[in-house]
């Protein structure tokens, strides 16, 4: 179960670094090309050089600091140089849109 919490982060996160808000490649060609398959990762192995800091919004107000603290650890374990912090929000819906059309959350993803 561990393994494949873990390995839904890993693949998460490194779809969600080819989304741009708005960039573009420049070079015409397809960066999707360059994302491995998730069969291909040996978690806890694999990308030990990538370096981030992911925040999870959760409406999950009631485990942010329990159970979500843990697999924040235990992921962190296996990858030190990504830190996951996780916040617990009780508007979830509104809060996202507001995130969304402020440019908070486009700020997290790198330009293509």
């Amino acid at each position: 179960m561990k393994k494949k919490l873990l390995s839904l982060g890993l693949a998460a996160m490194m779809t969600l670094s080819l989304a741009a808000c708005g960039g573009g490649n420049g070079g015409g060609g397809s960066a999707a090309a360059d994302v491995p398959t998730i069969d291909t990762i040996t978690v806890g192995e694999d990308y030990q050089d990538l370096e981030a800091e992911i925040k999870v919004l959760t409406n999950r107000t009631d485990i942010v600091d329990t159970v979500y603290k843990g697999y924040a650890e235990e992921f962190m374990k296996l990858y030190p140089n990504i830190k996951v912090t996780y916040e617990g929000i009780t508007d979830y819906e509104e809060t996202l849109k507001l995130r969304l059309t402020t440019g908070e959350i486009c700020a997290l993803f790198p330009r293509l």
